[in-house]
């Protein structure tokens, strides 16, 4: 049987990756492998959200 993550664990695990952890301490507490992460972080283009975020956040005075 497949262990799936989901759709709760995953905003988890990007909130986590977009506050400072690495893929790698993520994988280890986390059922789910260093690359998938990577890959996933990558395809919904995480860091970018929060660039965008941090950067409305400086705008306004935040």
């Amino acid at each position: 049987m497949i262990n799936r993550m989901t759709p709760e664990k995953w905003r988890e695990v990007r909130e986590l990756y977009v506050a400072g952890r690495t893929a790698k301490w993520l994988a280890q507490r986390f059922p789910v492998a260093e690359a998938t992460i990577h890959r996933r972080s990558s395809r919904e283009r995480w860091r970018e959200a929060t660039l965008a975020a941090e950067q409305l956040s400086t705008e306004n005075g935040g």
